[in-house]
């Protein structure tokens, strides 16, 4: 049997498609699209140096009891968003967020998900939230 460069590049072709980078759908974007619809607490974009203001996490915490989410997109160094969902409610137990990371072209480009917890609401906000976007305080 003669190979031939086509040959050889139909092959290789093939065995990228089998085993190279086909990755799945990643588990935290489909348990957000699968997400229980909240209350909306609304969406703000920051600029660069920007910080989420103190009172804009008034209606997050005042739907605890019942459930909220706010948004916030917040641009990197390079100037892509990551866009934050945090989510508060009955069951939650303290704030969940959704990270989206697609549009950052030097990040991970997935999907995370992470639960902030703690003794009250503004030590979740000032501490692991803050992790996430900048906070005024």
């Amino acid at each position: 049997m003669k190979l031939t460069l086509a040959s050889v590049l139909v092959v290789a072709t093939v065995l990228t498609g089998v085993t190279g980078c086909v990755a799945g759908p990643d588990p935290e974007k489909s348990e957000f699209a699968g997400r229980a619809p909240l209350a909306s607490c609304g969406e703000l974009k920051l600029a660069q140096g920007e910080s989420v203001p103190a009172q804009a996490w008034d209606c997050l915490e005042a739907g605890v009891a019942t459930g909220a989410e706010f948004v916030v997109a917040k641009l990197t160094t390079e100037g892509d968003p990551i866009t934050y969902y945090f989510r508060v409610g009955p069951k939650i137990g303290g704030v969940d967020i959704f990270i989206d990371s697609t549009q950052d072209k030097w990040g991970s480009g997935k999907w995370d998900r992470r639960l902030c917890t703690g003794e009250d609401f503004a030590t979740i906000i000032a501490g692991c939230v803050a992790t996430f976007v900048p906070v005024e305080g």
